[in-house]
């Protein structure tokens, strides 16, 4: 069995890093790669430069499965996995995020 690789982030763009461990985690959990490494040759690539197509990313994203990709600089195969932070919120009715404005039937 192969070894995963993390994906990367780009210089800037890392997770916070602070003096308290548990934190650092919560900030690696909620913050996302910008992309992922060739396990072969270890060239960077993202969605964009693969120009993935809306299909293959929606299965990449929900449904979990490895997809098989091809590494443009070392011509080999490889597997991608993706995983997302899921976030729940709740409503008392279908309003989401749909906040009535203080001049709500008010004319501008």
């Amino acid at each position: 069995m192969s070894k995963e690789i993390e994906g990367y982030y780009r210089k800037g763009r890392e997770p916070t890093k602070t003096d308290i461990p548990g934190l650092n985690t919560l900030f690696e959990a909620i913050c996302s790669h910008d992309g992922w490494l060739c396990p072969h040759c270890g060239e960077k690539s993202d969605v964009w430069e693969e120009e993935m197509g809306n299909d293959t990313y929606f299965k990449l994203l929900h449904e979990y499965e490895p997809i098989k990709m091809f590494c443009q600089h070392c011509d080999k195969e490889y597997y991608l996995k993706c995983r997302q932070t899921l976030k729940y919120s709740t409503c008392a009715d279908e309003s989401f995020g749909e906040k009535e404005s203080p001049h709500s039937g008010e004319e501008i």
